[in-house]
């Protein structure tokens, strides 16, 4: 053993006490270290990867794809509505309509909830109507179809997922079928969609099936399988999508981020055990708006991996989607309530209280459209004051913004559309 300069060698004995020491530990933590007590690997996670920008699918002129506008689910618009409503049209369907009517540039569209899907018209005037049916009962009687998911439209074809699994491809202009698609189990949340990665023929849809947050991506044109992911937990909401993030909540309490193009998983954003997810996700910048079981409003930032605040005032549950600008984010609570917070620090700007359970509020312009139970509300944006109020029926829709008006769906099976009243 070599000697450094100016110091003193260690004695032999104590080297070999070393020496036996290092021994015994070795055998010690070997067995700690043998095959079958090592835990399995986690999933692995590309955290470094970044998905989200602050492009996004920005909606063509009219265009309303999802029950609250967009891909990313933001629930804005430009559209200026002045300080009341007045009807415009109204059509009455063969039973209710419970979620919010969609729109492309020409037509508007929606779901009754015994299996019927119908176009109209800007003007309320019916342009098609398809009615699903299911093998008849034992008995021979007719068993319609049952659509429990909200519908959707993208690329000139309408979405329209059964609670069976069956998802439903409707050519937008005659409301023929293009394709068929079985999930394999009950889907709640909305269709989205994805241009993919060349400029035509790549198009993409995505939908989860409720049991386990299975992720199935879908090819547009074809309805083809491009690839299923693993389970995350539960998933009663909707997905998501902004810039190449797929972005979703469970009841694992948790933000599931997945890769458009491939299906991999590439962060998972933690919340407290209570706050399961049900809703979904606003996606503004980097960050998602997300209400959850615990009553508390989550901010999140995808690319960080992390949350960046939440806020308490909610008494109860939150499994709305919010609407989310700059300055605002507005969402619904099942305690009555109407919140608007600050963006930046989450902290609470206003509170309106209703009567009723509110829907998912939509912002156009400085003004909040929101249904309560049966009741379409316009709010002040900067106050929360109640500027006007009109009863539909016992239970409504959350608002679609199709161009200039307003179009709300209801128990009765009305559909009605609301433009600004004349001053």
């Amino acid at each position: 053993m070599s000697e450094p300069t100016k110091k003193k060698s260690i004695p032999g004995p104590f080297i070999a006490v070393g020496l036996i020491a290092l021994v015994w530990l070795g055998l010690q933590i070997a067995p700690m270290l043998s095959d079958d007590d090592v835990e399995p690997d986690e999933p692995v996670l590309v955290q470094d990867t970044v998905l989200i920008s602050d492009t996004g699918y920005a909606l063509e002129g009219g265009t309303w794809s999802t029950y609250h506008g967009g891909p990313a689910l933001v629930g804005v618009v430009e559209t200026q509505l002045g300080d009341a409503l007045e009807v415009l049209w109204r059509v009455q369907a063969e039973s209710g309509v419970y979620f919010a009517p969609v729109a492309d540039t020409e037509r508007i569209f929606f779901a009754t909830n015994k299996g019927a899907v119908h176009a109209l018209d800007y003007q309320g005037n019916e342009v098609w109507k398809r009615q699903f049916m299911q093998e008849p009962y034992r008995d021979g009687r007719d068993r319609v179809e049952r659509f429990d998911a909200p519908i959707a439209v993208f690329d000139s074809t309408v979405i329209v997922s059964a609670m069976r699994g069956l998802v439903y491809a409707l050519d937008a202009e005659t409301g023929e079928t293009r394709w068929m698609y079985d999930i394999g189990g009950a889907v709640l949340g909305t269709a989205n969609y994805h241009p993919g990665t060349d400029a035509v023929g790549d198009e993409r849809l995505f939908l989860i099936e409720q049991s386990d947050g299975v992720l199935h991506a879908i090819d547009l044109a074809s309805g083809e399988n491009l690839w299923v992911t693993e389970g995350v937990e539960r998933c009663d909401g909707s997905p998501s999508v902004k810039g190449d993030a797929i972005i979703y909540g469970s009841c694992a309490s948790a933000l599931h981020v997945f890769n458009a193009n491939d299906g991999a998983l590439v962060k998972e954003i933690a919340f407290d055990e209570e706050s399961q997810v049900a809703g979904g996700a606003s996606i503004v910048g980097d960050s998602a708006y997300v209400g959850t079981h615990s009553g508390r409003l989550f901010r999140a930032g995808l690319n960080a991996g992390e949350v960046l605040w939440y806020n308490e005032d909610s008494y109860d549950e939150i499994f709305e989607t919010p609407a989310v600008t700059e300055d605002y984010v507005v969402f619904s609570s099942y305690d009555g309530s109407i919140y608007a917070l600050e963006p930046d620090s989450g902290e609470l700007i206003w509170k309106h209280e209703t009567d009723g359970i509110p829907t998912s509020p939509v912002i156009a312009a400085d003004r909040i459209v929101i249904t309560t139970d049966g009741v379409l509300l316009l709010l002040d944006l900067a106050t929360g004051d109640e500027l006007w109020s009109y009863e539909i029926s016992d239970e409504a829709s959350s608002p679609a913004m199709v161009g200039e008006i307003v179009v709300v769906g209801s128990d009765d099976g009305t559909v009605t559309a609301f433009g600004r009243a004349a001053q």
